[in-house]
């Protein structure tokens, strides 16, 4: 009897979640089935009925075009939603960035979930909170759009320089990004060379250098000499 009342009492518990998901949502229980899977094959790793409704509620409210995304995309993305959700880097944050990523960069959703755990990843091995890494992703997203489906990558390869150099990635986007135009490649250099005291640094080279660690790599060199 204990058995049947712990059941009935999960049952209404479920069914209060997937009824509270609705209203938040407006999904007319289009996704009660795809939660409750989430929640059975993620219970090992402690994502309940409320984060996998959870997830699914962030991925409904900031991705675009997840509801015509496969039922096997949306999984992909919805296990790595709750699963990041469960490692400090909230739903909200991870949606949006796969918004950025299929709607601004054209990955397409399942290249969208393994870029999100590549990034928690390499947050931990720079010794970066995660939420930090996800949260830079999605300030620096208007700067790494120009490099259309390379801009996460280059991303990942500007975190790890600004990680290095011991700044933040806004502040070597904020360098780099003076070399853009001739105009402002010309003046930074300029100054730059005067006080570097020789022609350490070539204008022309910075703008064609539009990959920003390639321009911090210029910067660098030109230090050293």
């Amino acid at each position: 009897s204990k058995v049947v009342e712990m059941s009935v009492a999960l049952s209404l518990a479920t069914d209060n979640v997937l009824v509270e998901f609705n209203k938040a949502t407006g999904a007319s229980s289009l996704y009660n089935n795809e939660i409750m899977a989430l929640e059975q094959n993620m219970y090992e790793h402690g994502v309940g009925i409320d984060n996998a409704a959870a997830a699914y509620a962030s991925l409904v409210s900031n991705v675009t075009s997840f509801n015509n995304m496969s039922a096997s995309t949306r999984q992909d993305i919805a296990e790595t939603t709750a699963l990041l959700d469960k490692f400090g880097v909230s739903a909200d944050s991870t949606a949006q960035n796969i918004q950025l990523m299929t709607s601004v960069m054209g990955l397409s959703g399942e290249e969208a979930a393994a870029t999100s755990r590549q990034m928690f990843t390499l947050a931990q091995s720079l010794g970066m909170p995660p939420a930090e890494m996800a949260a830079a992703f999605q300030s620096a997203a208007p700067h790494m759009a120009k490099f259309g489906s390379m801009g996460v990558e280059v991303f990942m390869d500007v975190a790890a320089a600004a990680r290095e150099a011991n700044i933040s990635v806004d502040q070597l986007l904020r360098i780099t990004e003076q070399f853009d135009t001739f105009e402002g490649a010309a003046q930074a250099v300029g100054k730059l060379n005067a006080i570097l005291g020789g022609p350490f640094l070539n204008s022309l080279e910075m703008v064609t250098a539009t990959n920003p660690v390639d321009r911090m790599r210029n910067l660098s060199d030109a230090i050293a000499e």
